[in-house]
This record gives C-alpha cells, structure tokens and sequence, in this order.
C-alpha cells in the first residue's frame, strides 16, 4: 500500500510541477508537500496553462510572498472549487467560471450577462442535473413489414457496447407494423435490453399529440416520420428525463462522467454551435450567429421542463395551424404551387404531396405549372425572350412543344430526327429535380424541425451578436459565451453529432455538413 501511495504521490508531483511550469524563487517542493493532503489527479489538471487557476498562479508569482499566496490560493481553491467532489459533471468552461467567480480580487473578468433561452434566463449555479445514462430515440417506421433497418439496428447495438449499464429507451408506433414486424420488434428490444414505448398508447393532452397523430397517419399522403418524430420530442409525458439523441448517433466514451450527471444553466439543452460571418463592408463587425440542432435533446427531471415544453409546444401548434408565415422566405413560396395553396389555406401535408406529385411526374408541363413562370425561368436558366414565349403558348403546348421550347429559343431549327427525346426530357427532369431538396427540407425544418425550435427559444434577434474576440480562458461573459458553456447539450454530453457547425466556425470554413441527418427526405428517383 505504502509503494502504491508514494507511486501516486511521484505522479501527482511530476503533474504539479508541470502545471506550475514557471521558472521562479519560489520552492515548488515545499509548496508541493505542504498541500499534498488536499492534492488529487483531478484538480491538478484544471491547474494547467488555459486554466483560470494557472493564470492566477501566474500573475500571483509576479508578486511579494509568492509562495505564501500561492498555497493560500490553492487551499481554497482545491477544497472548494476544484475539488473532485465538487467539480463532479463539470466541464472545464464550468470550473473556469467558478474559479473566476470565487476569485474575484485575483481574477478580474466580466459580469454574467441576462441570456434568455425558452423563456428562462440561463443560470450559471449549475442547479439543473440532466442524466446520461436515460437515452430515448424515436423510429417510426414507413414499411409495415419492417420493424428497423439493419443499420439502424447497428447502431443501437453499438451505443449498448459504447455505453454500458445505459438505460435505452425507444419509442415507435405498433399501428405502423404488421404482426410479424411487432414481434420482431419486440424481440429486439428484449435481446439488446431497451425499453420499447409505444407512442400509440401514451396517454397525454398535449397539443402536439393529434399533429404527431396526423403526421403517421400521412405516411405516402404528405406526413413524414422525422416530422413526428420532431413533435415526439416536446411531449412532457414522454421525455421529462435523461437524453433523447438520434438513433444513428455514437457515444463518446471518454465522455461519460461517473455517477452518470451532468449540470447545466436551463432546465433543456440543445446541440448548439454558431458561425461567424465575414463583415459585411471594412466598417462593420463580424457577427457569431449561434445555430442548433434538435439531434441531442438533454431534459432535466425538474418542473420547469415542462413550462419550457410549453411553450416550444405553443410555437409548433401555432406554426401547423399557420405553415405559410414560417415559410415565406423559402424557395417554395416563390412557387405558384405556394401561393395557390396558400389562398386555398391547404394544410402542410398539401404542401408536401403536391410537391412530392409534381417531382415524381417526370411531366415537365407538371413542372411548369407547379414552379409558375418565373420560378421555371429560373430553375431551367432560360432566356428572358424564351421564358416569354413559353408563358404565352403553355397552354397550346404537348410536353414535347415545351421540351423543344426548353431545348432552344429557336425550336423549329432542332433536327427533330437526330434528337434522343426521352433523353433529352430526362436531363431536364434531373435538372429540375436538383432544386427539390431546398423545396422539401423547409416543409420539415421549419414546420417541427430545428429552425422552428430556433425561432420558439428565442429567434435570431436572441442568438446573433456581434463577434468578440476573447482571450485568455473562456468564460460566460457574452451570450453566445453563455450558451455554449450552460446550454449545449452537445459538448457537455456524450455523444457525437457532426450535424451542425461547432462553436465559433468560420464561414468560409463551413464545409458540407453530414447529409446522414437529412435521411428523412422523400425519394423522388
């Protein structure tokens, strides 16, 4: 035993020296040994340099009586700041603001700002504990016949090995199967050891769950399963603890905290990020727009969840009773198609069959009359003479007249002869068909999705701020500083998710975001 303590103890002081790595008078070894009772592992590593901790350090070695100052700092600060037992589910943002926060005469630094998220202003007590170990995912199948894909089933396999002694929990619909399907299911969920929770059976006066109900309902009629399963997540009878994370999404182990709790500022967390743009003229200030995702939810098991589900709740019924205001700045409102369904006040699962009818056609006269006369010129780059043309006689014309017509502003000189037609038609077809994906993700996106849940928490007037450059270690002294050490479920919690920019991503650095996340989208061949 004596071996094994003086082992640890040459560990902890090799540790010691290197997080004090500052040449100075003053006898590291004494002041090692007069606090290596209340030293551990862990509170020598928020020691370290980027550490507030390592800067007070610094700036108490410029000082008379160093080492006396010094010990006395770190007495306090390793018994009750960055104590083991203290620090248990922080992150390292988290004790850099509470070291700051304790320290105020060592380390000046910025108030905590007012920040809003859902109606609550965000904390910095860390009073809200969230679980890691309760993870619910959604699947709602879309072939009776089919409980899951394989890949899917993979990847619940894979969180049970990544994440032992988890609690999973996956809701679906029985009504979505046939019998042979809801046995397999259930035999699934009974060898990976997950709780199945039949959405079909959950008893609830949310407004969200006939909209949910609508959404599976339509399947093949304009409903979509990510759509529902978007509405799932804001059901308080159904998430009140724990995390819900997308089904396909991976655990990173060297993230999971013992005793399986992490803290945060707000009683729901997101998977957040934010962009930084390039100034808009010499004079202007970058901006840091903060995004998020609705792919890692984290729920605290307290109260006031649920008065922050409410209201996201009242947001996403209002946005179904209404889609056309959430989506008057997408590319499908400059449709014809749009505006006749807004003035007929089609429902949002209109609006997904009708665009889904037209782009499975392969009619290009369907086309026409879905994008409308400016949005066809636009789609198919025509001349403005042609585009004219084509508006004036689309009413005399076969789908070959309009091919033609699309082919060249001068048709009767195309040799009609040497002409592959079906070919010719299905370029046009494909060219058209690249635009579907902008027209369809808003009738998701914007209607349950993330950029509806943005707008509910608060909206752009809430999460973009001028850019500000900090330096030293980061605290929560801006908003977007704010969000990301208290409200991010992403950074705080285990899993992985690529979906969206990390913190602070250049613009010009935003590469192609994982297109797995948009797994939800209609197949138009």
């Amino acid at each position: 035993m004596k071996a094994r303590r003086d082992q640890q103890l040459s560990k902890l002081r090799m540790r010691f020296f290197s997080a004090l790595n500052h040449t100075s008078e003053i006898d590291l070894h004494v002041l090692f040994n007069d606090l290596k009772s209340i030293l551990t592992l862990d509170s020598i590593k928020h020691l370290k340099e980027g550490s507030v901790a390592y800067a007070i350090i610094q700036e108490l070695l410029k000082q008379d009586d160093a080492q006396n100052k010094i010990q006395s700092f770190l007495h306090g600060a390793i018994k009750n700041v960055i104590h083991p037992g203290v620090i248990k589910g922080l992150t390292p943002d988290e004790i850099n603001w509470n070291v700051a926060k304790a320290y105020p005469k060592y380390y000046e630094h910025e108030e905590f700002p007012d920040v809003t998220f859902g109606g609550f202003k965000v904390r910095d007590s860390n009073e809200f504990k969230f679980k890691t170990n309760i993870q619910t995912s959604i699947w709602f199948s879309i072939k009776p016949d089919l409980f899951m894909p394989s890949k899917q089933q993979e990847a619940l396999k894979r969180r049970r090995e990544q994440y032992p002694g988890c609690e999973i929990r996956l809701i679906y619909s029985s009504s979505l199967l046939n019998a042979e399907a809801n046995r397999q299911m259930k035999a699934f969920a009974r060898k990976q050891n997950i709780s199945l929770i039949d959405i079909d059976s959950v008893k609830t006066n949310s407004p969200l769950y006939p909209l949910l109900k609508s959404e599976l309902a339509h399947l093949g009629k304009g409903g979509n399963p990510a759509a529902a399963s978007d509405l799932c997540r804001w059901i308080p009878e159904v998430f009140n603890e724990g995390f819900y994370v997308d089904i396909d999404l991976p655990v990173d182990s060297s993230k999971i905290v013992e005793g399986h709790q992490i803290t945060g500022g707000v009683p729901i967390m997101l998977n957040m990020g934010s962009i930084i743009s390039e100034p808009i003229a010499p004079h202007h200030r970058r901006q840091e727009a903060v995004c998020m995702n609705t792919d890692i939810i984290a729920y605290s098991n307290d109260k006031r969840t649920q008065k922050m589900m409410d209201t996201v709740a009242r947001h996403l019924k209002n946005i179904y009773d209404d889609p056309y205001t959430a989506l008057k700045d997408t590319p499908l409102a400059q449709t014809a198609f749009f505006n006749k369904c807004q003035e007929e006040r089609k429902s949002i699962f209109d609006l997904r069959k009708g665009l889904q009818d037209a782009f499975r056609s392969d009619s290009l006269l369907q086309l026409y009359d879905f994008l409308g006369a400016d949005k066809f010129k636009e789609v198919f780059k025509l001349k403005e003479a042609q585009s004219k043309y084509i508006n004036e006689h689309i009413s005399e014309f076969s789908e070959k007249d309009l091919l033609l017509n699309l082919i060249s502003d001068k048709p009767s000189e195309i040799n009609q002869h040497t002409l592959d037609f079906v070919k010719a038609k299905a370029m046009y077809i494909d060219i058209a068909k690249e635009h579907y994906s902008a027209f369809y993700k808003p009738l998701v996106e914007e209607i349950s999705g993330p950029g509806v849940i943005y707008n509910a928490l608060g909206g752009a007037g809430s999460f973009t701020t001028t850019h500000r450059r900090l330096t030293g270690p980061m605290l929560p002294t801006t908003p977007p500083r704010v969000l990301q050490v208290f409200c991010d479920a992403h950074d705080k919690g285990p899993f992985v998710s690529d979906n969206i920019a990390r913190w602070q991503t250049n613009v010009r650095d935003l590469g192609v975001l994982n297109r797995e996340g948009l797994s939800w989208l209609p197949s138009v061949g």
